[in-house]
């Protein structure tokens, strides 16, 4: 569902959108983001991995120093990560931080790919980190706590504490400065999905249901829904996609809207080919 949504909005989506791209701006998804965390020695007590990003929007280069590794281009203007959530919270800790939680991590994170290309958070127009969500969840305030910059601020602090002064420059002179500037906030799939289309929410629903959440009214299961389906399982292979490996939605969702699809075999064919190309 977020590649459908970021391959949309890469397209259509006004300044005002809340997924809105900069000029040469591009999209990932998967994409790995570095952490000040990372293991000193083998068997480090505190350390954790590499965090995966569900979408990342705005000016990066993607495996400069392995596989999907993101790095912040030298004339960037624009850095968001996207976390994609459907019938699941954030997760609240890892395996040697327990409390150390998704939204923390990814701050922190974000933090770490702006000091590794050497550009204060200040120097750029957009730093964010969007969650994205059903409304019944946002409704119940399922985020809202976590989401918080004083949450975020403690959780970091206490993950910088347990490091006894190593990590103290870092958290003064970069993780301070990012979170005054960066954008944290949440949105609701269906307020994406209404403005993309019909085809949108219809996949839209069908997403609710295999994770247990009724879908809103007046969405239909159809055609149009279909033909994005079988989008997304061709491009599932691929665990790192950026925009420019995953260009054909735009056009499969126009054909939808202009066009009456049948169901015989030679036309699924022919869009299948439109896809690969």
């Amino acid at each position: 569902m977020l590649r459908l949504i970021l391959d949309w909005s890469e397209r259509h989506a006004m300044f005002s959108h809340p997924l809105h791209f900069f000029k040469n701006a591009r999209w990932c998804s998967e994409g790995l983001l570095a952490s000040s965390f990372l293991p000193r020695f083998r068997g480090d007590p505190l350390a954790e991995a590499w965090t995966h990003a569900d979408g990342v929007i705005g000016h990066f280069s993607v495996g400069n120093f392995g596989c999907g590794d993101i790095s912040l281009a030298d004339n960037a203007k624009q850095f968001v990560i996207v976390e994609a959530k459907l019938n699941s919270p954030l997760s609240t800790g890892t395996k040697n931080a327990p409390g150390f939680d998704q939204a923390a991590r990814s701050v922190s994170c974000i933090t770490e790919v702006l000091m590794r290309a050497n550009r204060r958070p200040e120097s750029l127009e957009k730093i964010g980190f969007l969650l994205l969500a059903p409304k019944l969840q946002l409704e119940k305030g399922v985020f809202s706590d976590l989401l918080s910059r004083d949450s975020v601020r403690g959780k970091v602090k206490e993950r910088v504490r347990q490091y006894h002064g190593d990590k103290d420059a870092w958290y003064s002179d970069w993780f301070e400065p990012t979170l005054d500037a960066i954008e944290v906030r949440y949105f609701s799939w269906e307020s994406l999905v209404d403005e993309a289309g019909q085809a949108y929410r219809a996949f839209y629903k069908k997403c609710l249901q295999s994770n247990r959440l009724s879908a809103p009214t007046g969405l239909t299961m159809d055609e149009d829904c279909r033909r994005i389906y079988q989008f997304v399982k061709q491009s599932r292979p691929r665990r790192i996609v950026t925009s420019s490996a995953n260009r054909s939605c735009d056009g499969l969702a126009a054909e939808m809207e202009s066009e009456d699809f049948d169901e015989e075999e030679s036309s699924q064919q022919e869009s299948l080919r439109r896809i690969d190309q």
